[in-house]
């Protein structure tokens, strides 16, 4: 038996992802709950070598990661979702998110207080994953599941990068050789392959290669007829399965 994971979206987030076939994962220092940031920087400040550090730092900033839920259907979701009554619940199975590529699935763990994973249990990989999934206990309600997309540095550009950092330090320090000051537009272009990250704060991950993708679109329960009848046949032309206007509140009017 599948099991699925849901996301309660707008229209317009809804056709942007019909249309050009992706997922929009964005950057967690760009959430509005700015405490989730601060479970992974005091990891990242707790670390005992400062390149191992500046590495962590490096990847953090070219990670991006999406919210979804394992909750079925809740009243809790509708309405914290609710885009003036014109939400939309999609549906997709946690096997198409394992053919993604490059796509983990993190369960959030809510806690108040960073914890702290057994270095000898986990590897830092599976702790970096782990505390980009942190959230207050607050939203424990939203029982969230996070996807969550690492752009690994390619090695040699990291490394090059990382040894460009010295260069830079050299020139602004009055010790750098004539050769390294020549050489000044390559170390600029080097540089810039560690900072990319302040201009990127999304990343799309196709599923254009997968057919049947979106295994369903609910309206939201309050939704006027007319706004039920436009998304069922939008989701008609596309052939996306349409599952109708939730019933949660069996005997609500239409406006």
């Amino acid at each position: 038996m599948k099991e699925y994971i849901y996301r309660y979206i707008s229209l317009a987030t809804f056709i942007n992802m019909v249309q050009t076939q992706a997922l929009n994962f964005v950057l967690p220092t760009t959430w509005e709950d700015v405490k989730e940031n601060s479970y992974l920087t005091s990891w990242i400040e707790a670390q005992d070598k400062d390149i191992r550090r500046l590495y962590i730092e490096i990847l953090a900033n070219k990670t991006f990661a999406q919210s979804w839920t394992s909750l079925e259907e809740s009243d809790a979701m509708w309405r914290i979702y609710s885009y003036d009554n014109q939400s939309l619940r999609i549906r997709i199975s946690q096997d198409s998110v394992a053919l993604l590529g490059g796509v983990y699935f993190e369960p959030v763990v809510y806690c108040d207080e960073y914890i702290e994973y057994n270095n000898t249990r986990f590897t830092k990989s599976e702790i970096f994953l782990k505390l980009i999934a942190q959230k207050r206990t607050a939203f424990s309600h939203e029982h969230e599941i996070r996807l969550i997309y690492v752009d690994v540095p390619e090695t040699n550009k990291l490394k090059e990068g990382l040894e460009s950092m010295f260069v830079a330090s050299n020139i602004l320090n009055g010790a750098a050789t004539n050769t390294e000051i020549e050489d000044y537009s390559n170390l600029i272009e080097k540089l810039n392959y560690l900072n990319i990250h302040h201009a990127k704060t999304n990343h799309l991950v196709s599923f254009s290669h997968l057919s049947d993708f979106i295994s369903g679109v609910m309206v939201n329960p309050f939704a006027p007829s007319w706004y039920v009848n436009t998304v069922k046949r939008y989701c008609e032309l596309n052939k996306i399965p349409f599952e109708g206007k939730s019933k949660l509140y069996e005997g609500e009017n239409d406006e």
